[in-house]
C-alpha cells in the first residue's frame, strides 16, 4: 500500500536547533507586539492639537492619518524607541530564519521537527 510513497521520517535535529527555534519564536513575538504598540501609540495622538502649543510642550509634529498633530518631545522619544525595537526585531527575525534555512534547509520549517 505504501510502496509508491517515498515518505521518510524527519531528520534528528541537534539541540541547538531547538534553542534557535525558540529564540526565533520569541523575537517574532516581540516583533508583533512592537508593531501593535507602535501603531496604537501613534494612532492615539490623533486627539492632540493640529497647532503647536509651546506652553504645554506640544512642539514636535508627527503625521497621523495625513494630518500633522503635535506631541511632546518625551512622547516622540517613546515613539522612536518603539520604532527601533520594531526594526531591530525585524532584522533579528530575518537573520534567524535565514540562518535556520541555510543551516538545515527546508527541514527547518517542517511542523513535525
Amino acid at each position: 500500500m505504501t510502496q509508491g510513497m517515498n515518505w521518510q521520517p524527519p531528520p534528528k535535529m541537534p539541540r541547538h536547533f531547538k534553542i534557535l527555534k525558540v529564540i526565533a519564536q520569541t523575537v517574532g513575538l516581540i516583533l508583533v507586539m512592537s508593531l501593535f504598540v507602535y501603531s496604537g501609540k501613534k494612532s492615539s495622538y490623533i486627539v492632540n492639537p493640529t497647532m503647536p502649543i509651546p506652553d504645554q510642550g506640544l512642539v514636535v509634529g508627527i503625521t497621523v492619518k495625513d494630518k500633522i498633530h503635535y506631541i511632546t518631545r518625551e512622547q516622540r522619544e517613546d515613539l522612536y524607541w518603539w520604532g527601533y525595537v520594531e526594526i531591530g526585531a525585524l532584522i533579528a527575525c530575518v537573520a534567524l530564519v535565514g540562518t535556520m534555512y541555510l543551516a538545515y534547509g527546508k527541514n527547518a520549517f517542517r511542523r513535525d521537527v
